[in-house]
């Protein structure tokens, strides 16, 4: 048996029609309907807490490289005298 993944039914109101309108144009420009170019957001929305992770892990990674640059070029720099 396949794992199948169990989705729910989300209802947005009080858009204006200029807002859909835009998010119609939008979808359109993709090639894709309205509800996949808003699911498609939705979900790329979501993601954005753990990619902001990853980028800040990455972030402090080279912070640590950098600095082991530094001090290494100290060190060689002592030796180079």
């Amino acid at each position: 048996m396949k794992n199948q993944i169990k989705t729910c039914k989300i209802d947005i109101k009080n858009l204006s029609k200029e807002t859909i309108n835009k998010i119609d144009e939008l979808a359109r420009k993709k090639g894709l309907k309205r509800s996949e170019f808003l699911e498609k957001y939705i979900e790329h929305i979501a993601s954005q807490k753990e990619l902001f992770e990853v980028f800040n892990r990455y972030e402090c990674l080279l912070k640590r490289v950098e600095n082991s640059l530094k001090y290494n070029t100290e060190i060689l720099d002592k030796f180079s005298v």
